[in-house]
């Protein structure tokens, strides 16, 4: 069954997780809806540790016949519920799932199932942008395994402002731009360009490059700016 945005009662979820996954944020999960279903009065969720199945009934509560205010605060019970159920359909269905990745060259890119619960550490983005252009040469020559480990593949890198406007570009992507845009995904010299940016409007470009020393260069680029970043957001 395939999660979206939101459940909506009536609602039945039954599935059986898989015994190589850590189920902790399920069972943490699993006690805050029981909790909130006991003080609410709904139905908890059963799971059997034996058979690792875990089924959900969730059936909303009628407003009928209430006055406006018993009415609201029913709604918001049913939200809540709704809020909590969804977060552990959710990572039943991670646990379950098996996405995967395919590479520019064809090469099927298993994707590792989540163990935890993402949390946000308050990495500062600069710092994380200075570590990335720091170690360019090193992802280079590290290309094969970064692009056989969707970990380090879906690593989420930040680097300013820049034209990309559908999201942050990920470590596997640069790689992937350098290892399949040889040509243009270097300046004159042949020094890597890992940062691109500049003015559509003019062409003008603010792209940087990095020498083998790790020194950051403006690079003269072997096509307009316009034209290497439609080839970075073909990737």
């Amino acid at each position: 069954m395939e999660i979206t945005e939101s459940i909506k009662s009536p609602y039945i979820f039954e599935e059986t997780l898989p015994d190589t996954s850590d189920l902790t944020p399920v069972f943490e999960q699993i006690d805050v809806v029981n909790k909130m279903a006991e003080k609410h009065g709904f139905s908890k969720v059963e799971f059997d540790k034996s058979t690792r199945i875990i089924h959900i009934d969730y059936k909303a509560k009628e407003s009928q016949g209430m006055d406006v205010y018993e009415a609201a605060a029913l709604a918001y019970k049913n939200s809540d519920m709704e809020r909590v159920i969804y977060k552990l359909v959710c990572l039943c269905k991670v646990l379950v799932d098996k996405p995967e990745i395919k590479l520019l060259d064809g090469t099927i890119l298993p994707c590792y199932p989540a163990s935890h619960v993402a949390v946000d550490y308050g990495i500062d983005k600069n710092s994380d942008r200075q570590l990335f252009y720091s170690n360019v040469n090193l992802f280079l020559d590290n290309a094969d395994v970064i692009l056989n480990d969707s970990r380090m593949f879906l690593a989420p890198v930040y680097c300013g402002k820049t034209c990309f406007t559908r999201s942050v570009p990920t470590l596997g992507v640069y790689v992937e731009f350098w290892r399949k845009c040889r040509e243009m995904s270097v300046e004159k010299n042949g020094l890597p360009i890992y940062y691109i940016s500049g003015n559509p409007m003019t062409g003008s470009h603010a792209c940087a490059a990095l020498t083998l020393h790790g020194v950051t260069v403006k690079p003269t680029l072997k096509i307009c700016f316009i034209d290497l970043l439609k080839l970075f957001e073909l990737i």
